[in-house]
């Protein structure tokens, strides 16, 4: 789509005319408002807690009995979930994972959305579950979530590699 030359209305304006500084209808202080807005909202989610308190009402809770298959690896992601309580196990790595974790984020943004493990409840569990499309309108709306998710996963992909390093040596 062309862009608005500067000097010229911008169709934006409703037949308002458009000072010559202006760009399809921002001038340039808005666009540095919010440049130094989107930047200051990143600097604070790169040192934030990033805690997810926030998004809960965006999820929905769910109870779950133990053996129940939360996921399967190589099957679609279609969620995010959030551990309230209980123990999922992941058994292709033989993990688990207890209260405060969050499972299904790497797979919301693998190539084809596939899951990398299978996890079972391995005993009664409280879920905060959200769906794929929610988590990444928030992650392109929420810097401070979107930091969130990138700590989480690449902390994730750090362990993972970790234990594959060591599992080799002790072979």
């Amino acid at each position: 789509m062309p862009r608005a030359k500067l000097g010229t209305a911008s169709s934006t304006d409703h037949g308002k005319s458009c000072p010559s500084e202006c760009v399809n209808g921002l001038t340039q202080v808005n666009i540095n408002d919010r440049w130094y807005k989107l930047v200051r909202e990143i600097r604070e989610s790169s040192e934030g807690d990033n805690d997810l308190l926030p998004l809960l009402p965006f999820m929905s809770k769910t109870r779950m009995a133990a053996g129940t298959v939360l996921f399967k690896k190589d099957e679609r992601s279609e969620r995010m979930i959030v551990i309230a309580d209980g123990t999922v196990h992941l058994n292709e790595i033989g993990v688990d994972c207890g209260p405060g974790d969050v499972l299904g984020e790497i797979g919301a943004f693998t190539p084809d959305n596939r899951r990398t493990c299978t996890g079972v409840c391995a005993t009664d569990c409280d879920l905060y579950i959200i769906s794929n499309n929610d988590m990444v309108q928030l992650y392109y709306q929420n810097p401070k979530f979107g930091m969130y998710l990138m700590r989480i996963i690449v902390a994730r992909l750090l362990t993972n590699w970790q234990d594959a390093e060591g599992r080799a040596k002790a072979i």
